[in-house]
């Protein structure tokens, strides 16, 4: 009878640790698209840019995306996030949300603007990281196809900044020499881990502001 039982609750613990993942994926997912949907909603946009031309579909466009009055603001494992913005890379089809801060809550949905840098558009270094995650496609999984070149797209409240790769490389996790930046550029960092399944370094994406589409 006892060694039943424990035949039994080995059984729903190993269906619980295959559920997993699933209810992980499910619930960041989940938050994901309640964010892009506040997002739009708030927007109040009606025209569609095109795809072909780099730009934003409607609601993710940058200018009109409050009404001055309130914010999409959600309660996420009892954290306060809202959006700074939208990050799409359009080459490995990659739209994430921009969340302040690099805290677990904040990288189990998006990416994260790593604390005392720039704002995106902004003079200086603007650092965001997210998971590499082992599944393809998701996060930023595919950051290594990024090469020279390459176009990266940010919608915030204020713009919808375009950047052009210029570098990239693999560092130490303690070099800290990439967040830096001056103030007289605008750069933007992508951080993640490297290589995927050991995460003994990091892989480091820049490029530099070339455009900005006002409201």
């Amino acid at each position: 009878m006892i060694m039943k039982k424990i035949a039994n609750l080995l059984l729903i613990a190993g269906v619980l640790v295959l559920l997993y993942p699933l209810a992980d994926r499910a619930c960041t997912y989940y938050w994901q698209q309640k964010l892009f949907n506040e997002w739009a909603a708030g927007a109040g946009v009606e025209k569609k840019l095109s795809a072909e031309n780099g730009n934003f579909a409607a609601g993710e466009t940058a200018g009109a995306l409050y009404d001055g009055e309130t914010e999409p603001s959600n309660s996420v494992w009892g954290l306060e996030i809202t959006p700074l913005g939208i990050l799409k890379i359009e080459k490995i089809e990659l739209r994430l949300p921009i969340l302040k801060g690099s805290s677990l809550a904040n990288l189990k949905i998006g990416a994260g603007l790593m604390q005392d840098t720039a704002e995106p558009g902004a003079f200086g270094n603007t650092v965001l990281t997210a998971h590499r995650s082992y599944t393809y496609g998701r996060f930023f999984n595919r950051l290594d196809e990024i090469e020279t070149g390459d176009e990266i797209l940010i919608a915030t409240r204020e713009s919808t900044y375009q950047y052009i790769v210029y570098d990239k490389l693999i560092v130490e996790p303690t070099d800290t020499a990439i967040i830096k930046g001056g103030d007289r550029e605008k750069i933007l960092t992508l951080v993640t881990c490297h290589p995927v399944h050991k995460s003994t370094h990091r892989l480091i994406i820049q490029a530099k502001l070339a455009g900005e589409t006002a409201p």
